[in-house]
């Protein structure tokens, strides 16, 4: 058996060569790291929301000033005053694909069918809150499961109860896969909003942990309801979606916005062209390209058209020569009573594009 040796501690220097020695090494090699400081926690005030987000995260820095360092008894105080509601209205700034979620969440409703929403890669539970809030605040049936096994997700269901949403919110601190097995999780310390299970999916990961998994086939197995899911995981799509062919094949088949980068896909080793060719038959395809400014985590879309399937591959090509490199990309199930409803709604879109590419 191999002994590792135990190394003893610098004598101190006995004479001026060696101190001269030791000062020189002292210069060569710099001063040593200092100990990493834990994160500042603040209060984010997000459309009307109430989010903790850590203060050395991108995304907390891309919120504005004047929304930061809200407070915990300040937004206690708003909710007394009538200030705040509890369950905001609709947030104009919202990303599109989250309207047309809720445009489809009403047509469902029409239809005198209550809907279920599955957010993977929930992160701060900004989402998976909005979501809520908007079943909340019109009466109707449903509820919402999140997703999160990032470090962000150690935050999120604080931040749902302390906005009265967690008897609408089933939060999951788990990976979503394709196998309910442990997962190695990488992530960024200054970008917690990413982070995949997918290996090398995403740049400027610098530290690792083991999650608990599951698929959304297994979770869901015997649930009837109409099903809303949301997919962005930093390049671990494919994953997700291997794990869930017996949930988009069922009846009815759920909508889907899943994250489409090109980018993060190939470098997770899957192939963008390829990655939705299994729901050519069953849904259309549209494509929300968000606004070219990286000012916001989730900006309004700047353009929305539809793909072909066939076309996916020019899609991929046409992202990765916009700024931004990426497009939230809405499966909709053909067979649905709210599909031609939905599809309208896109096309009479002022930023609507008829042959982007």
């Amino acid at each position: 058996m191999c002994v590792p040796k135990r190394r003893e501690p610098l004598s101190a220097p006995r004479n001026a060569f060696q101190r001269a020695a030791r000062k020189l090494g002292r210069r060569l090699m710099g001063p040593p790291d200092p100990p990493p400081q834990p994160a500042r926690i603040d209060l984010v005030d997000v459309g009307g929301l109430s989010v903790f987000m850590c203060a050395n995260d991108n995304g907390y820095m891309m919120e504005p000033h004047g929304r930061r360092r809200y407070g915990v008894l300040r937004h206690t105080a708003d909710l007394e005053a009538g200030r705040k509601p509890a369950c905001p209205p609709d947030d104009p700034a919202d990303a599109q694909i989250g309207g047309t979620f809720r445009h489809v969440m009403s047509d469902v409703w029409a239809s005198g069918r209550p809907c279920d929403c599955i957010d993977v890669g929930a992160n701060y539970g900004i989402a998976s809150m909005h979501m809520a809030a908007h079943i909340k605040a019109r009466g109707a049936g449903g509820r919402v499961f999140a997703f999160e096994c990032g470090k962000a997700g150690e935050l999120a269901p604080k931040s749902v109860a302390l906005n009265r949403l967690d008897d609408m919110i089933t939060f999951e601190r788990k990976a979503v896969a394709g196998a309910s097995i442990p997962q190695l999780f990488s992530y960024g310390q200054a970008h917690l909003y990413g982070g995949s299970i997918a290996a090398r999916s995403h740049p400027g990961a610098d530290d690792w942990y083991v999650a608990d998994a599951v698929t959304l086939d297994e979770y869901f197995s015997g649930r009837g309801r109409q099903l809303l899911l949301k997919i962005d995981v930093e390049g671990g799509e494919p994953l997700v979606l291997a794990g869930a062919k017996r949930l988009m094949a069922r009846d009815p088949r759920p909508a889907a916005a899943v994250e489409y980068y090109p980018a993060h896909l190939a470098r997770g080793g899957a192939d963008p062209a390829t990655l939705l060719d299994a729901y050519a038959d069953g849904f259309s395809f549209f494509a929300f390209e968000p606004a070219p400014s990286a000012d916001a985590v989730s900006p309004p879309a700047s353009a929305v058209y539809e793909v072909a399937p066939d076309a996916m591959e020019a899609l991929a090509a046409h992202l990765e020569g916009t700024a931004r490199g990426w497009a939230d990309v809405l499966l909709l199930p053909k067979e649905a009573a709210f599909h031609d409803g939905t599809r309208a709604r896109l096309e009479k879109a002022a930023n609507y594009v008829a042959a982007p590419f």
